[in-house]
């Protein structure tokens, strides 16, 4: 079972549970700016939902980019997070890659090798913007 991360998104994050080749259950959370108060609740409440624990999940995938500086930041830490502490692999996806949601058992389940590690790397697109010039 793989549990999918998507705060690539000013505007909300999606979560999801894919196992084979279907979405147990997604959920499309608003959170403007707020990606990191609602992203570990959210992810509590999808597997409780489901009666899962992390301990059943056998990877992650996470959207690296690109997409917003802290919201990519947001997404991979938490991924890194729990792939380090669960010791589980990290699939990276592209935004670019993922047009609808329903195709993502098809993303994953393709397994693209080079992108499947212990850590996620972020990938914003440009140059972070985050002080003044």
């Amino acid at each position: 079972m793989i549990l999918f991360i998507d705060t690539a998104d000013l505007k909300q994050l999606t979560i999801a549970v894919v196992q084979k080749d279907k979405i147990v259950d997604k959920k499309i959370i608003s959170a403007q700016y707020r990606q990191s108060e609602k992203l570990l609740p959210g992810i509590d409440q999808l597997l409780r939902k489901n009666k899962l624990n992390l301990k059943k999940l056998t990877g992650l995938a996470v959207v690296v980019g690109p997409g917003p500086f802290t919201a990519i930041r947001i997404g991979i830490a938490t991924a890194n997070a729990l792939a380090f502490s669960l010791n589980l692999p990290i699939l990276s996806l592209d935004k670019k890659d993922i047009v609808d949601i329903n195709q993502l058992p098809d993303l994953i389940s393709k397994k693209n090798h080079k992108k499947i590690s212990k850590l996620a790397v972020p990938k914003y697109g440009k140059e972070p913007n985050i002080t003044i010039k």
